[in-house]
């Protein structure tokens, strides 16, 4: 019988070097997600740009990718459900940015309150779609 033995940080360092690679490539995926679409999430350029690689963490069983970006990517990625009104300065800036005018801010927020914003999902086509086969394509590279 031949038995081989593996140095456990080595697997790590090996295993968390495959992963940054991986983040690097799930970012520019989530990217391109942000752009696709009838109606491309990209009103300020804000959420594109500071979508940073994932910070990669092992912690004894678990693997952990933490992906750098605003913390509104969540009514983005899921939409934002009526009921609540949204911050008006968040409105204002991105109704200059888009050349109107602030007065709009109070009745676009109402507009938001009464019938939400469509969801614009750019992580989970990843995660679901992509990400599980670029793991095993990083990992198998990584123990070549």
């Amino acid at each position: 019988m031949a038995k081989i033995v593996f140095d456990m940080e080595q697997v790590k360092a090996s295993a968390k070097e495959a992963l940054e690679l991986l983040a690097v490539q799930a970012v520019a995926n989530m990217q391109r997600n942000l752009l696709k679409g009838k109606y491309p999430a990209r009103a300020t350029g804000k959420l594109f740009d500071e979508l940073r690689n994932a910070e990669v963490t092992i912690e004894g069983d678990e693997v952990i990718l933490e992906f750098k970006m605003p913390f509104y990517w969540r009514w983005v990625e899921w939409g934002r459900p009526p009921g609540k009104m949204p911050p008006l300065e968040a409105i204002k800036d991105w109704l200059k940015i888009k050349g109107l005018p602030e007065e709009m801010a109070w009745p676009v927020a109402q507009m938001i309150k009464k019938q939400g914003t469509r969801e614009h999902p750019f992580v989970r086509p990843y995660i679901n779609n992509v990400m599980v086969s670029d793991l095993k394509v990083a990992l198998k590279d990584a123990f070549k």
